[in-house]
């Protein structure tokens, strides 16, 4: 990605004083780090608002969080697609090809597989380093396998996973076997 900065910008202002917008002054890439600090994707795409120049930055942000903390309301599933709706346009617009950390948290609902399996498959093919999936009062894992070559860390939670399901998730693993302790 190229790097972009602008002049200082400065404005006088009635009583005199220069207001230097330092802001402006910095590389793209510092704000894409620091726009990867923010608690979800979601906030720093809220950025886009403050100029021209931020309007495509958040594309850039090499972690991806995801979370949909509202179960169980009366219209939970209208919301939950809308949810999956959202990751999946900010998946299309992202065009970060090495990704640091990508986390989905919400109450899995087995009618967005096609979702998730995506999402997995989005992971995997932007050399995803950290991949946490929280699918709450989940009963299976999509059939997706997750390709080890760059992962470093995998986190499935809230799930129930019996033995054949975990040999497939390791089944691109490194590991030599697999035990419970």
């Amino acid at each position: 990605m190229k790097s972009t900065v602008t002049p200082a910008t400065t404005k006088t202002c009635s009583n005199r004083t220069t207001v230097v917008d330092r802001m402006s002054m910095l590389p793209d890439s510092l704000l894409i780090h620091i726009l990867s600090f923010l608690p979800t994707i979601e906030d720093a795409i809220k950025t886009h608002v403050l100029s021209k120049r931020w309007q495509y930055l958040w594309t850039s942000v090499p972690s991806l969080l995801f979370s949909y903390p509202d179960i169980g309301s009366d219209i939970y599933y209208n919301r939950l697609v809308e949810f999956a709706t959202f990751v999946d346009r900010t998946l299309v617009l992202s065009n970060c090809s090495k990704l640091k950390k990508f986390v989905v948290e919400f109450e899995y609902d087995s009618r967005l597989v096609s979702n998730v399996n995506l999402w997995i498959r989005f992971a995997t093919r932007n050399a995803t380093e950290e991949l946490q999936l929280d699918l709450y009062n989940a009963t299976e894992v999509p059939k997706r396998v997750v390709d080890w070559k760059l992962l470093k860390k995998l986190s499935i939670g809230y799930v129930k996973l019996n033995d054949a399901v975990i040999q497939k998730i390791l089944a691109g693993s490194p590991l030599e076997g697999y035990s419970e302790n």
